[in-house]
């Protein structure tokens, strides 16, 4: 039953499912005569079909390859947030869950503190330096809040590489990111600014912090590309900053 401008020819489950057009549609007939829906569970293989001409549009797609379709011309990348709600609903003439006492009972199994929650993740090696920065933040987040809110931490790649952790952050997945600058510039091209040759080789590290860290007008600019880009740039934390070294020996 229903009134769509599509009706299923096929149906494979976890698989395929074909549809043709409703000529009698309401609304006036689908330009497309049929639609092949195709099930396909890896996000990497779902971009592979795309590029390959295997299908013609795909969704959820990894942020990785999000970031390689949009420089390509011959794709379109259309972004939108999410407001998936989940609603839990109980029968009550059930013989059980009529019982008022059992429904309270339920409702305290609830952990309601993780729903007044955010969601924030790194990629860097166990006991790094960006982990325990990201824990920390997490930490004071809980304390200055006193426990109003909390951030679910999760570090070492547990949810992603940089450039995953990243698209989640721009889809509102996951709210907080500690990462690298140069997967940033995936989605925020003028990060590209801290690639550039012996970009830090005259200045000391309270120098470089800062400038990183002060109110002035490289900030300025780099906030503005990320807020343009749906990201909000909270700061910068030195790990070592690379200079271009060599032996004390001729080359």
């Amino acid at each position: 039953m229903g009134t769509g401008p599509f009706k299923c020819l096929s149906f494979k489950a976890e698989e395929l499912i074909e549809l043709e057009a409703y000529k009698d549609y309401w609304n006036g007939a689908s330009p497309l005569d049929t639609v092949s829906l195709y099930v396909i569970s890896d996000d990497s293989t779902r971009a592979v079909a795309l590029q390959s001409g295997q299908i013609d549009m795909g969704q959820r797609i990894a942020a990785a390859d999000i970031a390689t379709l949009k420089n390509d011309s011959d794709y379109a990348v259309y972004e939108a947030s999410g407001t998936r709600i989940m609603v839990l609903v109980l029968n009550h003439t059930n013989e059980f869950l009529s019982d008022v006492n059992v429904r309270k009972a339920l409702a305290c199994c609830i952990n309601y503190d993780a729903m007044v929650a955010i969601t924030g993740g790194d990629s860097t090696g166990e006991g790094s330096v960006g982990q325990l920065f990201g824990q920390y933040f997490s930490e004071r987040v809980t304390d200055i809040t006193e426990g109003s809110l909390s951030v679910n931490y999760h570090p070492n790649g547990k949810l992603g590489g940089d450039l995953d952790l990243l698209g989640m952050v721009k889809a509102n997945r996951i709210q907080i990111v500690v990462c690298q600058t140069a997967p940033m510039v995936s989605f925020i091209p003028e990060m590209a600014v801290f690639d550039l040759p012996m970009v830090f080789a005259e200045y000391d590290g309270d120098r470089i912090d800062a400038v990183l860290n002060g109110h002035n007008a490289f900030t300025e600019r780099l906030n503005e590309a990320c807020e343009k880009q749906g990201f909000h740039l909270l700061g910068f934390l030195q790990n070592g900053t690379y200079r271009l070294t060599t032996s004390n020996r001729d080359l």
